[in-house]
């Protein structure tokens, strides 16, 4: 019983780290991507990610960060771009 207290105490902190990112998640699913998007505009965006964003024209974020080779921090600054302007 002491032992499932200890480790229940000792990984809360994980667990809750774990939850914000599946919730996180599940918020990126909803998250649409506008036809009209010019993602030129998207301040931080490299041209590589400019240029496959602009070639696959993904229709959500999750569809997005499942591109070869985009970034976490490529999906934050089209993540927040979204949420800005839409």
């Amino acid at each position: 019983m002491c032992d499932k207290l200890d480790a229940k105490i000792k990984y809360s902190g994980y667990v809750c780290k774990q939850n914000f990112e599946i919730d996180k998640e599940k918020k990126y699913d909803q998250i649409l991507i506008p036809d009209n998007i010019n993602y030129n505009n998207v301040l931080g965006l490299s041209l590589e990610m400019i240029e496959k964003f602009s070639c696959i024209k993904p229709i959500s974020i999750k569809h997005a960060k499942k591109i070869s080779g985009v970034t976490p921090v490529a999906i934050s600054l089209l993540y927040i771009y979204i949420r800005k302007n839409t």
